[in-house]
C-alpha cells in the first residue's frame, strides 16, 4: 500500500504512532476517503514526530509540548492551515499546543468530526447498506475533553440498514477501553475491554464502532477474550467500507 503526496497542501493528515505502525488500516482508509473527496492534503512523512501524549501520561509536560509544537511547525512548513488527526490522543496533544504556537492560523480536527461534516453536506455518501445492530464506544478524550459524542453516532446512523443501539455506559459516562493500562496492568486492560464488549453483547450488537485506532485494537482483544462474535471497526474503516471506497 503506497501513496504519493504533494509537498504542500491545505490539509496535513497527521497519522500518529498507532495509525502509522499498528493500525495501518485506519491511516489507509482515512487517506482513501480524502482522495475520494479530492481534499488537498499531504502527510508529514519523515518530519512527523510522536504527538507527545505518552510524555503527558508520564508527567513530562514540557517534552510533550515540544513534540506537539514541532509537528505544528512541520505542518506550517507544508503550507497547511488545517490538521486532521486519526487518534484522539494526537488530537488532544496538538489542540493543547495551539495556544503556544506562533501562528494561530491552524485548525486541528478529528476525523470523526470531519466525516460527520462531509456526510451532512452530502459530499460523502455511504451507499452500501449494513443490515446489523451497531453500537459505539466513546473514546475517553473525544467524549470527556471535547464532547464529541453525537458526530460519530450520526455517521453510523447514516448507514442504510443500521439499527443503532447504545451500550449501558455511553457518552460522558462511557467506560475506558483499558488500553492505557496495557504495560503496567495487562490483566486489567483485557478485563476492561471485555466489559465494553459485554455491554455491546447485552445490547444485542453485532458491530462495535469507535473513533480511535487504539480503542479499536483493544476492543478486538476484548471480543476475542470474551469469545463474542462482535466485529470491531475504527470509524474511518467502517465509513470507507460502506462508501464503497475499499
Amino acid at each position: 500500500m503506497t501513496m504519493e503526496f504533494p509537498q504542500r497542501a491545505e490539509w496535513v493528515l497527521y497519522l500518529g504512532c498507532w495509525a502509522s505502525y499498528r493500525a495501518v488500516e485506519s491511516a489507509w482508509c482515512t487517506s482513501k476517503i480524502l482522495q475520494k473527496l479530492e481534499v488537498d492534503f499531504t502527510v508529514l512523512g519523515k518530519d512527523e514526530k510522536c504527538c507527545g501524549m505518552p510524555f503527558v501520561e508520564m508527567g513530562e509536560a514540557e517534552k510533550a509540548q515540544k513534540l506537539a509544537l514541532d509537528n505544528l511547525k512541520a505542518a506550517r512548513e507544508k503550507g497547511a492551515t488545517k490538521i486532521l488527526t486519526v487518534c484522539p490522543g494526537c488530537h488532544h496533544s496538538l489542540k493543547q499546543a495551539l495556544p503556544k504556537f506562533v501562528s494561530q492560523e491552524m485548525e486541528v480536527q478529528h476525523v470523526s468530526s470531519f466525516l460527520y461534516n462531509k456526510i451532512k453536506s452530502g459530499e460523502l455518501e455511504l451507499t452500501k447498506p449494513l443490515e446489523a445492530k451497531v453500537t459505539y464506544h466513546d473514546p475517553c478524550k473525544l467524549a470527556r475533553y471535547y464532547n464529541i459524542t453525537e458526530e460519530p453516532r450520526s455517521v453510523i446512523k447514516s448507514i442504510k440498514g443500521v439499527q443503532f443501539v447504545e451500550p449501558l455506559h455511553s457518552g460522558l459516562e462511557a467506560r475506558c477501553c483499558g488500553r492505557v493500562y496495557e504495560k503496567e496492568l495487562a490483566e486489567l486492560t483485557v478485563a476492561m475491554s471485555k466489559e465494553r464488549i459485554e455491554e455491546a453483547a447485552s445490547a444485542k450488537a453485532q458491530v462495535m464502532a469507535t473513533s480511535c485506532p487504539i480503542c479499536a485494537r483493544n476492543l478486538l482483544v476484548g471480543a476475542q477474550s470474551a469469545k463474542k462474535n462482535i466485529t470491531v471497526y475504527d470509524l474511518p474503516v467502517l465509513v470507507a467500507k460502506q462508501a464503497g471506497i475499499i
